[in-house]
């Protein structure tokens, strides 16, 4: 509530106003061990924090997810993506049907709501709202953006920007799969991961093109996707989302490469200052790299480090593309 919530009411939540908000998550009271996210040691989970986003909450515990997909992690573990680590016990395959399935989970509770919409049983504003002709409709939400919940985003993002956009950073020879923003039709290409397994294993899986990612590889498996349905996607070099981890732990690296949103001459603390709530500052864990992982700690005073640094081109560019999508909205 502390630091993920602030990033999406301010920079998605502000500049799409007028959205319905849906969320799906697991009912989980301690974040898993992984270590390759950096999550060495169990954590609490407040899992009722999701209710401060929005009333519309779907949940599952993890025996209702094996339940649902036991059979297709089993299924698809025989041609997991090896560089990921053992299997067992497949903790990064395991977690990626794990996103598919919140994905869908959450694309289904946004059809349930607005089919409510379309009978008429569940309308905001009767005035306006009742002279829309819906039966003739077979849905009601045309432009979906598709966010995770568990990563901070220094940057604004409107969901009306491009048809179908996607972050440019962490493509992996595909697509980048932390979120998705466009029309409808397009976001239900990308949210329905599942319908495609059996196409991606006959056609794509072991093509010259996935040459280092075979496998079940996220990014990979999403960049055929949404080719094989032939999504036009625009990969936004200024869409950037943080990776959170316990102890409000930030990846700032996340969006660094080269001519993109960070460049190795931005890679400075000030850069990541500016991107945080009030009243946080930024400490090194662990490695003195700049672009490693970050904690985000209240803000004190510290002699041994310069709070002053700032890059004035970061903070003009984040409010400059502000300005820009809130001018786009009132028009």
């Amino acid at each position: 509530r502390e630091l993920i919530l602030p990033s999406i009411r301010r920079n998605i939540l502000e500049l799409n106003p007028h959205c319905d908000i849906f969320l799906h998550t697991y009912n989980l009271t301690n974040i898993p061990i992984s270590d390759r996210s950096g999550e060495t040691e169990e954590s609490p989970l407040a899992v009722d924090e999701a209710y401060l986003l929005t009333e519309n909450v779907t949940m599952d515990t993890l025996s209702e997810f094996w339940a649902k997909r036991g059979k297709m992690v089993n299924y698809t573990q025989q041609y997991r993506h090896k560089a990921w680590g053992l299997c067992p016990p497949c903790t990064s395959h395991n977690n990626m049907i794990m996103q598919w399935h919140s994905i869908q989970s959450v694309w289904d509770l946004m059809v349930q709501h607005e089919q409510k919409i379309i009978s008429g049983k569940d309308l905001k504003n009767q005035d306006n709202d009742a002279s829309l002709d819906y039966p003739e409709k077979h849905y009601y939400y045309e432009q979906i953006g598709l966010f995770r919940s568990d990563v901070y985003y220094p940057w604004p993002i409107s969901i009306f920007e491009h048809s179908a956009g996607v972050p440019e950073f962490a493509s992996n020879a595909g697509y980048n799969d932390r979120l998705f923003y466009g029309e409808r039709k397009y976001a239900s290409v990308w949210a329905d991961r599942f319908a495609f397994v059996d196409i991606f294993i006959r056609k794509y899986m072991h093509t010259w093109i996935f040459t280092g990612h075979q496998g079940f590889h996220s990014e990979t498996y999403l960049g055929a996707l949404l080719k094989s349905h032939q999504v036009p996607v625009h990969q936004n070099s200024e869409t950037c989302v943080w990776r959170v981890r316990s102890g409000m732990r930030l990846s700032v690296n996340d969006c660094y490469q080269p001519g993109g949103y960070f460049h190795s001459t931005d890679m400075s603390l000030g850069v990541y200052l500016q991107h945080l709530p009030v009243g946080y500052e930024l400490a090194k864990v662990g490695s003195t790299t700049i672009g490693g992982l970050f904690k985000a700690i209240p803000r004190v005073q510290d002699a041994g480090i310069n709070y002053n640094l700032t890059w004035p081109k970061a903070s003009t560019r984040v409010e400059a593309r502000r300005r820009r999508i809130l001018l786009k909205e009132m028009c």
